[in-house]
């Protein structure tokens, strides 16, 4: 392979560097050799020979690097949300002091990149998550003046799986839902059963169900209440439709999946992957959902869980509206199982900001949910046999039938 096979350009003068240059032509010809202006002559001189002098430096400093550089994990397991080391190296020599070497991912997107001195180690932050078999890398080589840059791609068969960063939640709120048992301990018998379970008393409770030699054993009092009634969970299993705002949704994904949450027996799909019944399997089916683009494969999931002998399922939502609720209200309104939609929120948006404040600050990007808009989808999208529950995965506040809390939030009579 050429020594220079790879570099992005033959000559790296970037466009600071070509005005340079172009203003030092012209400051040459018009007055130093036009009006014999001999400070403008040395100058222009000086200039190009600093642009010149730079190019050298910069393209021997990038061959070399390159040669240098290297040194990847394999296979990656980062984390949406955080610097992670990919163990990726371009080491920065001492003698490169008026150089500058920065690092970008073309594959997969959506990752800032960074070189940590002075080891020159890669840490990457990722913003999506995704499934990649390799990764390609641009590394640029420039100086600190802006006037020349060269750079080339490094492309690593190893594979990247980039996954949601972990949800804030309450273990046990998101799914009481759906493992609540009958009102009737039997089919055949009454709403009560038998008095067996004890508690403490309560203001109003009969006084013959009080275990009086409990009290004067221990001087509190306790009386008898009926057995509570259970029956069998259903067989659990979650889907999550892909979407461009689907990561508050994934990082609930991931902490259902890690927590084991779903109970025994689960079973997790998403658009744009295979079916997993095993964590390492449903990560993977996580991560890849990431560059799904909607493929929705909600029925024929839901279809395969019937015949499979599931009894619920968790459909797992964002909180804002897209192309994604068209074929969603078509797949629940024959669902063959029964569905818990769960709505998994970044935040909540903040207030537009008035137009003298506008015009004075920045106002910083918000990527929370509306009020309006949740209420909406859930007006939309939750059918009257369906349950619903509302998820903020940065708080881990969560709310159950949560339409009389969004409808005072958006200012709606109840």
């Amino acid at each position: 392979m050429k020594p220079l096979a790879g570099l992005r350009e033959g000559f790296p003068v970037t466009f600071a560097g070509w005005s340079l240059l172009a203003l030092a032509g012209a400051a040459f010809w018009f007055q130093g050799v036009g009006r014999l202006d001999l400070v403008l002559l040395a100058a222009s001189v000086l200039a190009a020979l600093l642009v010149a002098g730079l190019c050298v430096a910069t393209v021997a400093a990038a061959l070399v690097l390159r040669r240098r550089a290297g040194g990847g994990q394999g296979r990656m397991s980062l984390e949406c949300g955080a610097w992670n080391a990919t163990g990726f190296r371009v080491p920065l020599s001492r003698w490169l002091p008026f150089l500058r070497v920065r690092v970008a991912w073309e594959a997969p997107g959506d990752i800032q990149a960074d070189l940590r001195l002075p080891s020159g180690l890669e840490h990457v932050l990722p913003r999506r998550r995704a499934l990649a078999p390799s990764v390609t890398r641009t590394v640029r080589v420039g100086d600190i003046l802006g006037l020349t840059e060269t750079g080339w791609r490094a492309a690593e068969a190893s594979a990247a799986r980039i996954l949601p960063e972990r949800a804030l939640l309450d273990p046990g709120a998101v799914l009481s839902g759906l493992v609540q048992g009958e009102d009737q301990p039997d089919p055949r018998g009454g709403p009560q059963g038998d008095r067996v379970d004890i508690r403490k008393y309560g203001h109003g409770d009969p006084l013959r169900m009080i275990l009086w030699k409990v009290y004067a054993r221990t001087r509190k009092a306790f009386v008898r209440v009926p057995e509570r009634a259970l029956e069998p969970a259903p067989r659990v299993c979650a889907y999550l439709p892909a979407s461009p705002w689907d990561e508050p949704p994934a990082r609930l994904a991931r902490t259902l999946l890690e927590r084991g949450l779903l109970g025994p027996g689960w079973r997790f799909g998403a658009d744009g992957a295979e079916d997993a019944e095993d964590l390492d399997r449903a990560l993977e089916a996580l991560a890849k959902s990431g560059s799904a683009g909607g493929a929705g494969g909600f029925p024929a999931f839901l279809e395969r869980a019937r015949r499979d002998g599931f009894g619920a399922c968790i459909l797992l939502l964002p909180g804002r509206d897209g192309p994604w609720v068209a074929a969603a209200q078509a797949a629940l309104a024959a669902a063959p199982l029964r569905i818990h939609a769960v709505f998994a929120l970044d935040g909540w948006r903040e207030p537009a900001p008035s137009r003298w404040r506008r015009a004075f600050l920045r106002p910083a990007p918000s990527g929370g949910a509306a009020p309006d808009e949740v209420l909406d989808l859930l007006g939309r999208l939750v059918l009257p046999h369906m349950e619903a529950t509302l998820v903020d995965t940065r708080s881990g506040d969560v709310l159950v039938q949560p339409q009389a809390y969004l409808r005072k939030l958006a200012g709606r009579p109840a």
